[in-house]
């Protein structure tokens, strides 16, 4: 087994298998009009970001979204213009969310960030 074997399976155990605590169930929708997927990814609320970077006023919500790289519990790839229904805040419904970023990627999980 390699280290990249390893760290795969170790994503897909903590994300695949969990569904409190750790995990959330999110809704990956896709550009390309393939069937949306839902799964469990880890979700980090940020703090709220300013409307435009010379205003002080603080509207849009940012989330960042661990998600497995994986055709069975995640996703294999993203595009720019998929969105994501997720919550955003504690306590509310899912809200469909824009891509902003990939932050991070390897070969088990994309970290992303998205904004409502």
């Amino acid at each position: 087994m390699t280290l990249r074997d390893l760290a795969s399976r170790h994503a897909k155990a903590i994300l695949g298998s969990t569904r409190t605590g750790w995990a959330e169930d999110v809704t990956w929708r896709f550009k390309s009009g393939a069937p949306d997927r839902t799964f469990a990814a880890v979700v980090k609320r940020l703090d709220l970001q300013p409307a435009t970077p010379s205003s002080r006023a603080t509207t849009r919500r940012r989330v960042q979204i661990e998600i497995p790289r994986d055709d069975v519990v995640g996703v294999t790839a993203i595009s720019k213009g998929d969105t994501v229904l997720c919550v955003t805040r504690e306590g509310e419904d899912p809200v469909e969310c824009q891509l902003v970023r990939i932050v991070s990627q390897d070969s088990a999980l994309f970290v992303v960030e998205v904004e409502a």
